[in-house]
């Protein structure tokens, strides 16, 4: 049964990747097969023994009990419950199968991910919405790809994800040409979705990994990264982070009123927050400069301050305090280079998720958070942030 299980982990981690609904319904299934073979409790032990993961889910479980908007809170609660059922069967995966193997397929799946979105590109096979480049003339001109993942910015932080992995892996580990094949295609899809918090985000990652690793290479890809940003497409791309544009860019003036507008739902409920998954709804309805369906209050921070309240918001910044702490230990102590590996990747992501999340709040969108749990549960496992369980055969 133990093989049968981690197959299915398997495909549901392909599934999530690349079909993302299929992804939730595959962790559904999973999760009765764990019922009905009797391994429920190596589902809730990884959970419990992560205490900051365990405070979080908790805060959300309390912010969906006193929501505003109960219905909207009970769904989206439901697939935090998935989300998190998922990191403990990513963890289930790891124990039989290794870390090794959980990294080639997830580097294999960024391999897959970025073809696809080079294909977007070279065929002009995109649906673009408004809204991903601001209303003016010049950046509307943008075609921004987004893969499988419906949106540049949410396909831009999980390519930085990776990017951050896959160099890790590449400093600690081996030099297989899969690796250099994944980063390269990462690096030039990362271009092309013109997504200015997440290229911001991955600089100043690199600039945290090098200082911990004095390696070279991180300032060599950074300066190629940067030259390659300005220069693609004769400098379309310059236009989205030039701050003097920022007045006339439609998506920076919109931003700035999604948290005025966030700020105020926080302030007006400080304690549990407006309720999980409900910002979609009362963003827009708080104020009247701001219209149809706005998914989060892009900055991640405010995000789970107005659904979550302060104690979620110190639950959510716990987890990122333990994850950083864990993986500074093992990069000074660990003896193997696996766990140096996962624990540089693991910091370089946590950066860059701080650093992104200030401008945007894209971990929380179900399609990018299901994909995370992989990379969340490879960095608890190398860091030691949970007791280790005994698996029936």
């Amino acid at each position: 049964m133990g093989k049968t299980l981690t197959s299915f982990i398997l495909f549901a981690l392909v599934a999530g990747i690349i079909v993302p609904p299929l992804g939730y319904l595959a962790v559904l299934g999973l999760l009765i097969a764990f019922i009905a073979s009797d391994r429920i409790k190596e589902l809730l032990d990884p959970i419990i023994q992560n205490k900051p993961f365990f405070l979080l889910i908790v805060s959300i479980s309390v912010s969906a009990l006193f929501s505003k908007i109960f219905v909207s809170s009970a769904i989206f609660l439901v697939f935090v419950i998935l989300q998190s059922l998922y990191y403990s069967m990513a963890q289930y995966y790891l124990k039989n199968r290794g870390i090794g193997n959980l990294f080639n397929v997830l580097n294999y799946m960024a391999i897959i991910t970025s073809l696809f979105g080079l294909f977007q590109f070279l065929t002009g096979n995109l649906e673009i919405n408004e809204h991903w480049t601001g209303y003016s003339e010049s950046l509307s001109s943008l075609t921004r790809i987004y893969s499988t993942l419906y949106n540049p910015n949410i396909f831009a932080a999980y390519l930085v994800i990776n990017i951050c992995f896959i160099l890790s892996w590449i400093i600690y580990m081996d030099y297989k040409p899969s690796k250099y094949i994944s980063l390269v295609l990462c690096s030039f899809c990362l271009i092309l979705t013109y997504s200015r918090g997440a290229f911001v985000s991955l600089i100043a990652a690199l600039v945290i990994m090098y200082a911990l690793k004095k390696d070279s290479r991180f300032i060599l890809y950074s300066a190629a990264m940067i030259i390659l940003f300005l220069l693609f497409n004769k400098g379309a791309g310059y236009e989205r982070i030039n701050i003097a544009r920022i007045n006339s860019d439609s998506s920076s003036v919109y931003r700035i009123e999604i948290w005025r507008t966030s700020l105020r739902i926080f302030m007006e409920h400080p304690f549990v927050g407006n309720g999980v998954g409900t910002l979609w709804y009362s963003l827009s309805q708080v104020s009247p400069k701001l219209w149809g369906v706005v998914y989060h209050a892009h900055d991640i921070f405010l995000h789970f301050a107005a659904e979550t309240g302060i104690i979620g918001l110190v639950s959510f910044v716990s987890i990122f305090h333990s994850l950083m702490a864990g993986s500074m230990k093992k990069i000074k102590n660990a003896c193997g280079s696996l766990e140096r590996f996962a624990a540089l990747g693991t910091i370089g992501t946590s950066v860059a998720i701080m650093i992104h999340g200030l401008i945007d709040a894209v971990i929380v969108v179900p399609t990018l958070t299901l994909i995370l749990m992989n990379y969340y549960s490879l960095a608890c496992y190398a860091s030691g942030f949970f007791k280790p369980i005994t698996l029936k055969s």
